[in-house]
Order: C-alpha cells, then structure tokens, then sequence
C-alpha cells in the first residue's frame, strides 16, 4: 500500500514537500517508511497510516522516519497518540537517522544570552 499527499487538496500547504507511506511486513513486524516532510499539513496522513496498520494489531509495529527532511512537532503528536493507541497488543518502534531527520517545535532554538 503506498499513499502520497496531495499538495493541493484543500487546507494543506500547497508547497509542502509530498509525503509517501509505504506498508512492508517483516514477519510479524508491519514497517511504515515514511518518505517527505511531516509537518502540519501531512501529519494527519502520518496518523491515519499508522491508525490503518493498527486495524490489524501487529505484534510489532514500525515507523521508519530515516528518509523525512522535517519532522516538526505535529508529527511528535502523532506518534505520541499512536503509542497511546498501541495499547498492551503493539510494541511501537522508531527508526530514526539523526542526519535526516530534523525534529522541530515551531519555535526558534537561539540559545538564551545573558546569564
């Protein structure tokens, strides 16, 4: 299965780097590869993947986040409410390269001056 979002729909980012979730299973392991920005525009297709994945209520379940370029908090929010939804039935693994994945909050991380 592989879904990819659509830069014009409406209320989304018309600029916003697509984004494409493709469904593999390893054994008893179902992997999400995330590839393309999450950001607040995608983040909703982020949840509904994993949220279409939990349906079968792996034993494992994968996010593999090594090809996003952004990954800002409304894609955190997503990932925190999938491991809520995981329960005691889903153990919830991240595959995460700190080289191409930036986490990101919205805000500017200046460091504080002064003491």
């Amino acid at each position: 299965m592989e879904r990819t979002s659509d830069g014009d729909q409406p209320g989304t980012n018309p600029v916003a780097t697509p984004v494409t979730v493709t469904v593999d299973r390893h054994g008893p392991a179902v992997v999400l590869s995330v590839h393309g920005e999450i950001d607040l525009a995608t983040a909703p297709q982020l949840a509904e993947s994993i949220g279409l994945a939990m349906r079968e209520r792996p034993p494992v379940l994968i996010v593999d986040l090594t090809e996003c370029g952004l990954f800002s908090s409304a894609g955190l929010n997503a990932l925190i409410a999938a491991r809520r939804d995981c329960g005691e039935h889903t153990e919830l693994r991240l595959v995460i390269a700190t080289r191409t994945a930036a986490l990101t909050t919205g805000r500017s991380a200046r460091p504080r001056s002064g003491g």
